[in-house]
């Protein structure tokens, strides 16, 4: 196998900041002030962190030098009625610091501390410690982010100095501010970054939706944050009658199934005995017979008798269920009453979990509890840049674009290509192999720009694919170009790492733009070609069909 200099180390996540710092910068007109990135980065974690439009970033904006290794303070007030800060320091380049985080220490003692902080030079902090100070009873929360666009873990004295600031913290609001607020101090790396992305850009995420119901269950069952290492959660069963789910669907949109594993599968088997179900005479049956919805929220607020307010719903399992019930009347919906579990919890991480969790009437696959991961939003997000559609998720959905493939293509093509092992790519069709915890980090946690250049030459391979109609009557070049897709794409792979071209941006756009493959295809096709020659003359016998799933193979082809 050829050897080279390694790839870069990009994830999709980092990929996907790079183009939206790209497009800030034009936006915010930075291209002639010094570190144009550094600010557009943190125009972008304020964005994606707080919920904000792009326009809001220099309200917050405290100032360009990261003084006091503050970039940004938010300041809003919150549904109970008081306010909630986040604080954020950011880091374009390079991995977190210790130096850094004792830097924000020192900020956040200025902040929330020290008296003296009139003397300050920058008026834009001084605006923003004076709104804290006024209204510092009111506040119930102070979160703050280290922020960094790359995939580096804080090491021992980062950790060390944030629990210095954390517990420094802990003095200055048990004196200070009310005992009961509540504080948190996180490092945020492009993939953490890139999934506050993910759920703030739904509009349910800034909502609240009502929803009627007929009768509650059980009352909310609490835990103690202590008792889950990931948050609070709380839970209750209610039923809703099949209209007021229509109403709702009206009202979120497909918005409501972000975080549902699979999409809408259409009339299949499950959804087809739903419609006979409803259009029985047993229809008042249907809160027995059928599975009900599972919905999770961030919070709920019971509004009046029968209605409760939720912020962020989300129907994280249930999505067959009420999309069929969208394709009958209100009238044919009379009657049928649905069982619905609730959750309330404002972490993602439980979000995605009680997704995979309750998706259990039909068979899960590893490709669906993959779909929501940050890695695969973030290689769609840079695939519909450069224009093509990337499906990450199983069932029916609009192709806002003709050209592009599907995640698990990708991964055959990831391991032919990225991974130069095109007997694996090739016959390796099961989503458990292609999408395991061995496989899935090799084959799509890198450069998306790698996987659509890999994508580009797999399907260049394709196009020239002469046929087959007969499989004794054809050549050995047909057999190559028909059978050789994935070794055709791993050879033309290893000459563009020879060349280095792998390891210029520039150069690789210029390639997935202009799609210049002939000559590494040429050679490509001479290599395996001359391979199979001199193995069909030890053996005549050898059926190039078979002998294309044989991994011997792989090791000629990559011995110069």
């Amino acid at each position: 196998m050829v050897k080279n200099k390694k790839l870069k180390n990009i994830v999709p996540e980092m990929e996907a900041i790079n183009i939206a710092v790209k497009n800030n910068i034009k936006k915010l007109n930075l291209e002639n002030i010094n570190e144009p990135n550094g600010k557009a980065f943190e125009s972008i974690c304020h964005g994606w962190i707080c919920n904000k439009e792009l326009n809001k970033f220099t309200e917050d904006d405290i100032d360009g030098s990261g003084e006091f290794g503050m970039d940004s303070i938010n300041v809003e007030k919150n549904n109970k009625g008081g306010f909630s800060i986040k604080i954020l320091s950011c880091t374009y380049s390079g991995g977190f610091s210790y130096q850094k985080t004792d830097e924000i220490q020192k900020g956040l003692k200025i902040v929330f501390e020290h008296d003296d902080y009139k003397k300050l030079i920058n008026d834009k902090l001084k605006a923003k410690i004076d709104i804290i100070r006024k209204n510092k009873l009111k506040i119930q929360d102070v979160k703050v982010y280290y922020c960094i666009n790359t995939i580096n873990e804080p090491n021992k004295d980062c950790l060390k100095s944030k629990e210095q600031l954390l517990e420094g913290l802990r003095e200055i609001f048990s004196a200070r501010y009310d005992k009961k607020l509540e504080f948190d101090f996180s490092f945020l790396g492009a993939k953490e970054i890139f999934e506050k992305k993910m759920r703030n850009e739904n509009p349910l995420s800034k909502k609240y939706i009502s929803v009627k119901y007929k009768e509650q269950i059980n009352q909310f069952n609490k835990n103690k944050e202590e008792e889950l290492p990931k948050g609070k959660i709380e839970g209750c069963l209610i039923t809703v009658d099949a209209i007021e789910l229509k109403n709702m669907l009206v009202q979120c949109d497909d918005w409501i199934f972000h975080y549902n594993i699979r999409k809408f599968k259409g009339k299949n088997p499950v959804n087809k005995k739903i419609i006979e179900t409803i259009k029985s005479k047993n229809k008042k049956m249907f809160w027995f017979l059928n599975n009900g919805v599972t919905m999770v929220c961030e919070s709920a607020i019971k509004d009046r008798k029968g209605i409760i307010k939720l912020k962020y719903p989300q129907i994280v399992n249930g999505q067959q269920t009420i999309q069929t019930i969208k394709l009958f009347s209100k009238k044919e919906l009379i009657g049928v009453d649905i069982l619905v579990r609730l959750y309330i919890t404002d972490n993602d991480e439980f979000f995605s979990d009680i997704a995979v969790a309750t998706n259990s009437q039909t068979k899960i696959d590893y490709s669906d509890i993959s779909s929501n991961k940050s890695e695969q939003h973030a290689i769609k997000y840079v695939f519909e840049y450069l224009g093509y559609y990337y499906k990450n998720k199983k069932g029916v959905e609009k192709k806002i674009f003709k050209r592009g493939i599907d995640s698990k293509m990708l991964g055959r093509i990831s391991f032919a290509t990225v991974n130069q092992k095109p007997t694996i790519g090739r016959k390796t069709v099961r989503d458990s192999v292609i999408f395991s915890e061995d496989n899935y980090k090799k084959l799509y946690d890198t450069d998306p720009y790698y996987l659509l250049l890999s994508f580009l030459i797999y399907n260049y391979c394709k196009t020239k694919d002469l046929g087959i109609k007969e499989l004794d009557m054809a050549t050995s070049e047909r057999e190559i170009k028909h059978f050789g897709y994935f070794h055709l794409s791993s050879l033309m792979w290893s000459y563009l790492k020879e060349k280095d071209i792998l390891l210029d941006r520039s150069k690789i756009i210029e390639m997935i733009e202009n799609k210049n493959f002939d000559e590494f295809y040429n050679k490509a096709f001479s290599k395996i070609e001359s391979v199979i020659a001199v193995e069909k003359n030890k053996n005549k016998d050898i059926i190039l069909k078979d002998y294309f799933s044989d991994e011997k193979l792989d090791n000629l082809i990559f011995t110069k």
